[in-house]
């Protein structure tokens, strides 16, 4: 994964919306924003993983987000 993007792809908007317990306008906001803020990580750590999505680890979450604070939007 290399990008919030692709994981919100992988989990699909609707899963992660359910996941999240907010709305799929959301999901999709952050998907535009190519960002998912640290308060839902752990949500996404803990979930069952699907396929090309398994190495997703806190790491990486953290790699992501400092790239998407210093990318223009």
């Amino acid at each position: 994964m290399e990008s919030f993007r692709e994981i919100i792809d992988a989990f699909g908007v609707a899963n992660l919306a359910t996941l999240f317990g907010v709305p799929k306008s959301h999901i999709r906001t952050m998907k535009v924003r190519n960002v998912i803020p640290p308060q839902y990580w752990r949500k996404i750590l803990e979930a069952q993983k699907p396929n090309g999505a398994t190495a997703i680890d806190l790491p990486m979450l953290d790699d992501l987000y400092a790239a998407s604070r210093e990318a223009p939007q």
